[in-house]
């Protein structure tokens, strides 16, 4: 008898352990987990009205804190923009430079969740046959960079490499040989054969070339996600009532990661959104 209340006691309390992880969203796939978001915030333009940045930046920041990525792979940013965003994400740093070199031009640069990772290494490339320095390649209208750093985790102590860029907007080349660039600088950098997120604002929809030449090495975090958010498309154009049905942003990652789940978030206030771009996240499990 005595045997038996306790195992029911013992069996009572495994489960109330479990529930308790459920509600509290922890657990070991939970922390585990590494959050993922790529989000092209739209450059700071006088010509965008009541959409300029200083009407938006505010949402923006807080959409960002709501989330709170460990990654957060920007593009459009200007030097002001990033001061701004530096002061008022609180945890965060970042890695990168302007694509004119150092602070000009705009930045793809990666953010970081201090609490959880530091930086062992980081740099920029330019997406073109002279990669190591400021230049623009093949067809593409203006100079493209990608930023990466690899880092490591401050729980599991394990190591991972990131890649965030922004392709040319313009030049069909361009873009295909951006994408065999990016592969090949990967191989090149990723000596240790780490796990690897890739995010960045591709201005290409999916059934294309380039796109192709990607996920025909990476995973597209979309794809592989069994639990989806949101619209598919990424592109607004600050325009809340039309649908969105580009998807031109990505997350991708190397085989062996495993997608949780991934959003399109279309967070706004008063019909107005904080990008002419949704953020996409993705909850990822490095192998």
């Amino acid at each position: 008898m005595k045997l038996s209340y306790l195992l029911r006691g013992m069996t009572a309390l495994a489960l109330c352990a479990l529930l308790a992880s459920c509600v509290t969203g922890r657990g070991p796939a939970r922390e585990n987990t590494l959050t993922v978001m790529s989000y092209n915030i739209r450059y700071d333009s006088p010509n965008d009205g009541s959409n300029r940045w200083d009407n938006r930046r505010d949402l923006l920041v807080s959409q960002v804190q709501f989330h709170h990525p460990d990654i957060l792979g920007t593009q459009e940013v200007l030097a002001n923009q990033l001061r701004y965003l530096r002061r008022n994400l609180d945890g965060y740093d970042y890695v990168g430079e302007g694509r004119d070199g150092g602070d000009d031009g705009e930045y793809s640069a990666l953010f970081y969740n201090e609490d959880r990772l530091r930086v062992e290494d980081s740099g920029t490339f330019w997406l073109s046959p002279t990669s190591g320095r400021v230049s623009t390649g093949w067809d593409a209208a203006l100079p493209r960079i990608v930023t990466w750093a690899r880092f490591r985790r401050r729980d599991s102590r394990e190591s991972f490499m990131a890649f965030n860029t922004h392709f040319d907007h313009v030049g069909d080349q361009a873009r295909v040989e951006s994408a065999r660039l990016l592969l090949n600088m990967i191989g090149q950098l990723n000596r240790d054969n780490l796990p690897v997120v890739v995010t960045g604002d591709l201005n290409l929809t999916p059934e294309t070339e380039a796109i192709g030449i990607l996920t025909g090495t990476l995973q597209d975090a979309y794809q592989q996600a069994p639990v989806r958010l949101g619209p598919v498309g990424t592109f607004t154009g600050f325009d809340y009532d039309a649908p969105a049905d580009r998807r031109i942003d990505y997350i991708m990652t190397s085989p062996g990661v495993r997608v949780l789940r991934y959003a399109a978030l279309t967070d706004a206030v008063n019909r107005s959104f904080p990008s002419d771009h949704f953020p996409v996240m993705a909850d990822v499990v490095l192998p």
